[in-house]
């Protein structure tokens, strides 16, 4: 039986009997429901933010600015990819050489980046025995929770004269470049705090996300032999697996992976003319593609883009019903969402040795460094990087 008095028009429960005692209890289990959600990082489970995030899109006059900015590939071309054409097998001094270059203008930029090398040794097929790999992970922010993570394999496969321009010399060479161009503002947004305010393209206030860049260079993505589970991606297997099972900086109640919003893995990028699909698959970052999809239409038709003749001549929108063997594998399988930017078909060089400078395509690079730009410049929020 309900117990109850009158009180100035409120009607207020008594807290003898039965029924007080289930309101004290669930009074005592909403507080400590409360109490948990403040701990993992304010209202709600820090780690769905991901899945509500949104871009800070660009207005068609920043976003113009901004392209014709970065339009210029030329320094790209010989300070960063250059030095990269070269065989650089897993455990070569070629492949060294290619490292050190990649570590030395990460650590060079103004941003002030955190560079890690993930070194491990793992057995590959008779006759080349244990090998030692080398991941480099590079974190603009290691205070942040939440991670966009670009990411690439710089290793080569063990083919003589094999330079691997496309496969993949320039996805590595793109993400050092974007991380130039935005070095400015990257540096800007690294030291500022979630709770900070900031305004939108509207002029209304917002909040910072807690969230910061990571880049990662994958060693070992090639197989020695035939492609096989345990004869490929080494490097992504390998940290897949650190980064589940070590606890996460800021919430020791979660595990680093758990900081990954999305990871855009960049294969097979540089030969004329690729079609990026939409890889439908549970854990596809389909919101993102239809993003790179838009940002290209509308660069077309501002007549931004090089030798480019229709509104999405990249990223087409085709649907592909599965999903290609990548570095991205491991972690898909753990719940990371993916954005897989790979042409299908792959270029007509892929796995040969004319897969080199000469069969790269200028115009169609600069237009995947203006295009991916601009997506990191918004997912990132990079307009409200101001002084």
């Amino acid at each position: 039986m309900l117990n109850s008095s009158s009180s100035g028009g409120f009607r207020v429960l008594s807290s003898s009997g039965p029924t007080g005692k289930m309101v004290r209890t669930a009074i005592l289990l909403f507080v400590g429901v409360c109490v948990l959600l403040l701990v993992r990082g304010g209202s709600g489970d820090w780690t769905e933010e991901k899945n509500k995030h949104t871009l800070r899109k660009l207005t068609e006059s920043k976003l113009e600015k901004l392209v014709k900015d970065v339009a210029d590939i030329d320094y790209m071309w010989k300070n960063l990819l250059k030095p990269m054409l070269r065989e650089r097998v897993p455990g070569t001094q070629g492949n060294q050489f290619v490292r050190q270059h990649i570590i030395s203008q990460l650590r060079s930029l103004q941003a002030g980046w955190t560079v890690d090398e993930d070194t491990f040794t793992d057995s590959t097929p008779w006759p080349y025995g244990d090998v030692e790999f080398v991941n480099i992970i590079a974190t603009l922010n290691p205070q942040a929770k939440r991670h966009l993570t670009l990411a690439c394999h710089y290793d080569s496969k063990k083919l003589k004269g094999f330079i691997a321009a496309t496969d993949s010399a320039v996805p590595c060479a793109l993400m050092l470049n974007i991380v130039r161009n935005l070095d400015s503002q990257l540096g800007i947004i690294k030291n500022k705090l979630p709770s900070n305010t900031c305004l939108k393209e509207d002029g209304t206030s917002c909040k910072e996300p807690d969230l910061t860049l990571q880049l990662i260079f994958f060693d070992g993505e090639e197989a020695f032999r035939d492609w096989t589970s345990t004869d490929s991606i080494y490097g992504a297997r390998h940290l897949a697996r650190q980064l589940a099972d070590t606890p996460h900086e800021q919430d020791p109640s979660r595990k680093m992976l758990d900081g990954m919003d999305v990871m855009v893995l960049l294969d097979l990028l540089g030969a004329k003319n690729p079609t990026f699909p939409n890889f439908h698959f549970q854990g596809s970052a389909t919101k993102w593609y239809d993003r790179l999809k838009d940002i290209e239409k509308n660069l077309h038709a501002k007549k931004l883009l090089e030798e480019h003749y229709s509104s999405n001549q990249y990223f087409t929108g085709r649907q592909y019903n599965g999903r290609i063997e990548d570095d991205h594998i491991p972690f898909l399988e753990r719940g990371v969402n993916i954005l897989h930017v790979i042409p299908a078909p792959f270029p007509p060089q892929w796995h040969r040795v004319t897969d080199d400078e000469a069969h790269l395509d200028k115009p169609t690079t600069a237009n995947l460094n203006k295009i991916l730009t601009a997506f990191v410049y918004e997912y990132l929020h990079l307009a409200s990087a101001r002084k």
